[in-house]
């Protein structure tokens, strides 16, 4: 067993299941090097609890998970900021301001899609950052 928590903690874990092996307080550097270690030797290592599980056995895998979890939320926040902005002005300013050049459905119509083409693009963007990270 690997963990991050204190000996006393551990040992009592280990003990009540069974475990002669295990390793206290280590951090998660030194965690992936001893599974990367036992790997090597052969072990097949099993992971119980995690937030992150691997799909191959390439250790690198966590980094792209990671870079791929902050690009979706920046994406995520981006977007919630653009649809907030969006509503808050474009759509009375469409309808106050742009009737008096326009007849409201098209000036309705066109900031609308304005709004359709930024999602698309954001869209694409996800679907490229995922074709780059579907190795994870």
């Amino acid at each position: 067993m690997l963990t991050g928590d204190h000996h006393q903690v551990a040992k009592t874990i280990a003990s009540d299941l069974g475990m002669t092996h295990f390793l206290t307080e280590i951090l998660p550097d030194q965690k992936a090097a001893e599974i990367q270690k036992l790997q090597n030797q052969g072990k097949r290592v099993a992971v119980e609890t995690a937030q992150i599980t691997l799909m191959s056995g390439d250790i690198r895998g966590i980094h792209k998970a990671m870079q791929l979890s902050r690009t979706t939320m920046g994406t995520i926040h981006q977007n919630f900021r653009c649809a907030f902005s969006y509503n808050l002005v474009l759509i009375p300013l469409a309808a106050a301001i742009l009737y008096r050049f326009f007849n409201l459905e098209t000036a309705v119509g066109r900031e609308k899609a304005v709004q359709t083409i930024y999602v698309h693009r954001e869209f694409l963007q996800c679907v490229l950052t995922l074709g780059v990270m579907r190795d994870c």
